[in-house]
């Protein structure tokens, strides 16, 4: 009798398990395969090239993502990260790929670049011992948290649409709920750069879990909603990537003020450029190497050498100031979204 309830509740509780991860993408296809319909597998849609102004005028602030999600920054944060250094590498040489979460970046894209084709996921985390002096508070039994609260806790002082991403058993650690993998992901990537990214892991789906009340049931892979919870979009893992981008960029509309398009299509062009001056950088520390190691680093080849590559840089810094032009749009306010 014992044996058969135990065989009857590991029955259940597989069948539990199949129902959550139904959603979900499942292991990459191989390479050159897409998994997308025929429309959603063509090349992304940044519109015409002509029409978006030049980005001109001070360097703005844009809000930041936080480091944690419950110490999170201002809506006025600093500007994003400087541009990380390149290596001393040949010319022609392709940038190391960029991991994120199991999904590899094309290596045509450089370090400058990836500044813009990575989601910055925040993880958040509750603590549930309190210090108070010389007192520690018992460890309290783990709860689920109100809907509107376990936002809240996930939105913290960030005033960006939230883009939150459950993990499953089948996708656990990797991306795959949102990107597919490869040049088609650059729309992902940079409709992202608006969104306080969040990522939960599989045991959200517990009752008990602090952030069960995000999801519902059933429960998506995806989801994009407003800060308070009052906008939600739920999007299965499977969703192809012209209805993901759509999804997107509704839920951007609502919130930010200003021409999205334009801003979108010059960060397009913006990865173009940054490869193409990280590809020059890269070429000219190749030379200068090999200037100062057979003429010595004082030598005249050396410091012309050293002149182009300071060009170089400073125009790298101006691709930096407009990326962070392009990326300050104005957010709305609750009373606007919600007239």
């Amino acid at each position: 009798m014992t044996r058969s309830l135990f065989f009857l509740a590991f029955l259940a509780a597989s069948l539990v398990a199949d129902r959550a991860a139904a959603q979900c993408p499942g292991p990459p296809p191989p390479p050159g395969i897409s998994t997308d319909t025929p429309q959603s597998g063509m090349k992304p849609d940044f519109g015409p090239v002509d029409d978006a102004p030049a980005t001109t005028g001070a360097r703005p602030t844009r809000p930041s993502t936080p480091s944690t999600p419950n110490a999170p920054s201002a809506p006025g944060a600093p500007n994003r990260p400087a541009t990380p250094a390149l290596p001393a590498t040949p010319a022609g040489t392709a940038g190391a790929p960029a991991m994120t979460g199991g999904e590899q970046l094309p290596t045509a894209h450089g370090p400058s670049a990836r500044t813009l084709l990575t989601v910055a996921w925040t993880y958040p985390v509750l603590l549930a011992d309190a210090v108070d002096g010389r007192r520690t508070y018992a460890r309290q039994a783990p709860r689920a948290l109100p809907r509107d609260e376990a936002f809240r806790r996930l939105a913290g002082d960030d005033p960006r649409p939230l883009l939150v991403l459950r993990e499953c058993a089948y996708c656990l650690g990797s991306e795959r709920a949102l990107l597919r993998g490869g040049e088609d992901d650059t729309k992902t990537f940079l409709l992202s750069q608006w969104f306080h990214c969040v990522r939960l892991p599989k045991e959200v789906l517990r009752s008990d879990h602090p952030f069960h009340e995000v999801f519902g049931t059933p429960a998506p892979h995806l989801l994009l909603a407003s800060p308070d919870g009052t906008e939600v979009v739920a999007m299965p893992g499977d969703l192809s990537r012209v209805q993901l981008w759509k999804a997107m960029e509704t839920m951007l509309a609502q919130h930010y003020d200003g021409p999205l398009q334009q801003r979108l299509r010059g960060l397009n062009r913006l990865v173009g450029k940054y490869d193409a001056v990280d590809e020059e950088i890269r070429a000219l520390l190749h030379q200068q190497e090999l200037a100062a190691e057979k003429y010595g680093p004082r030598s005249a080849k050396a410091k012309r050498l050293a002149r182009r590559l300071a060009k170089a840089r400073a125009e790298r810094e101006e691709l930096d100031r407009q990326r962070d032009e392009l990326l300050d749009l104005p957010l709305r306010t609750p009373a606007a979204r919600n007239p």
